[in-house]
């Protein structure tokens, strides 16, 4: 079980490279990744041009300092769960 849940959003298609970036990024830390499934679309919609890929981030230890979160390389967004993932 993690500490901190973190879901991070990167560019579809460079999934491996935003992993590894984290990684080596908090290479000090205990985390988790894992690639959530792409929605199924309802006919007629495209999904946007901007596909992003959603990951799942588990963090032992205390909790990362906004700025160091909101400067994850290869990361488009993070949003960090408070007590709702807390059985992940």
């Amino acid at each position: 079980n993690a500490d901190h849940i973190y879901l991070l959003l990167c560019t579809q298609g460079l999934e491996a490279e935003a992993e590894a970036l984290v990684s080596r990024a908090l290479a000090d830390r205990s985390i988790s990744l894992w690639r959530l499934p792409r929605p199924q679309l309802r006919p007629g919609f495209s999904g946007g041009e901007a596909a992003v890929t959603q990951l799942l981030m588990g963090l032992e230890g205390p909790a990362l300092p906004t700025e160091e979160v909101s400067g994850l390389p290869g990361i488009i967004h993070v949003c960090a769960f408070v007590a709702a993932a807390a059985a992940v």
